[in-house]
Order: C-alpha cells, then sequence, then structure tokens
C-alpha cells in the first residue's frame, strides 16, 4: 500500500472515529421526548433529517471505487439499493424495517436497545450516501440513516427508551389523504438519524475501499 493511499484511509479512519466521539458513541438521539403540541411537524418529515448535517465523512479519491464501496456497506446491511445517481452523487435505499430478536441474522440494529425498540414497536431506516465533489477535485462521501416510526391514526404512541415519543394532534398535517379524503390506518413519521449505523457504514466503505 502506498504512502498516498495509506494517509488517506487513516484520516478517514479518524475521521469515522471523531464523529463517533461527538456523538457519544453514536447514539445521535435526544434523551428528552417532547410532547406533539412542542414538536414542529417539519420534524416529522424525512427532509427535516436528511438536511441535517453529516456527521461522517469520508474523504476518497477514486470516485468509482467508493461508489461501488458504498453501494456494498448498504447491502452487507441487508438494505435493497433502490436509487442510484453517479451523475447526483447519491445512493439511497429501500426502507427496511428493523429486524427484531428473534432475527439474529439481520444486521440493521446495531445496540441491543435497537432490538428492544423494534421488538415493542415499528420502526423502520433508509440509507442514503450523499458524494460531494471538494475543491481539490476529490470527494466526500456521507453516509447517512433515517429512522421512522409507524403508528396508527387515532392511537396515542408513548415515549420509547432512546427515541422521540410523538403523539399526532393533527394528525392531518403528518398524512396524505387517501381518494376519498380519508386518513389513511397507519402512516410513518421521521424521528430520528441513526448515527451508530452511519458510523458502521463509513467503517465497512473503508474496509471495502482498502
Amino acid at each position: 500500500m502506498n504512502k498516498c493511499v495509506m494517509t488517506s484511509r487513516l484520516l478517514a479512519v479518524a475521521l469515522v472515529t471523531l464523529a463517533g466521539l461527538w456523538t457519544g458513541g453514536g447514539c445521535g438521539v435526544p434523551p428528552t421526548q417532547p410532547v406533539a403540541t412542542n414538536i414542529d411537524p417539519r420534524e416529522a418529515t424525512p427532509e427535516f433529517w436528511w438536511d441535517k448535517p453529516a456527521l461522517v465523512r469520508i474523504p476518497v479519491s477514486d470516485f468509482d471505487r467508493a461508489f461501488e464501496a458504498a453501494q456494498f456497506a448498504a447491502r452487507d446491511r441487508l438494505f435493497v439499493v433502490d436509487r442510484v445517481e453517479a451523475r447526483d452523487g447519491v445512493i439511497t435505499t429501500r426502507p427496511l424495517t428493523a429486524a427484531q430478536w428473534f432475527e439474529p441474522w439481520r444486521r440493521d440494529n446495531t445496540t441491543a436497545g435497537d432490538v428492544l425498540r423494534a421488538s415493542t414497536d415499528t420502526y423502520r431506516r433508509t440509507v442514503r450516501f450523499d458524494f460531494e465533489k471538494t475543491p481539490d477535485g476529490r470527494y466526500v462521501v456521507l453516509p447517512k440513516v433515517l429512522v421512522e416510526r409507524q403508528t396508527l391514526v387515532g392511537r396515542r404512541t408513548t415515549g420509547v427508551i432512546g427515541f422521540r415519543g410523538f403523539t399526532a394532534v393533527d394528525q392531518s398535517s403528518l398524512t396524505a389523504k387517501t381518494d376519498d379524503g380519508q386518513a389513511p390506518p397507519t402512516y410513518w413519521y421521521a424521528i430520528a438519524r441513526d448515527h451508530n449505523l452511519e458510523i458502521e457504514l463509513g467503517k465497512s466503505m473503508l474496509a471495502r475501499m482498502y
């Protein structure tokens, strides 16, 4: 391995490690659980969480190699790659419902707390990789993982350990209407980014590239 490649790898590993320290081990979910009246409806949308800054940044010089490594990292966690836009520098997966305790072969949960939450409520994750070009002609890869929770219309949902509690008082602001003007019986709303999994995806990319 030449000196340039080794330096790039060490830098990338350092950035991934610092991201984990910054998030307190990768939790990234606020410990407080506000009531519905204190939550801006925008926070329940995927765009709100996608637009938040990436905490894992992986500098790469070989775009094609990194692009393949990102897809490998997602598939290695059993996500199905859905959108691959090399020109736009975007890779996204289909939403994957979180594994429960009786599915130990699944790899989307990264902590015991994740398994506990998935066994009491229904969550799903979507993975996204953004490739940003730097002024020197290289790229930075930003892995992001969106967490959404499923709820029933008219059902009060209480706080779950580690994630935001949420009760949809005005559910019309969060759901789309059906053809007959009625709200659907269930819907998904965004609650967080999974920084633990973002870090693991970054590590997987590095292992694949180097």
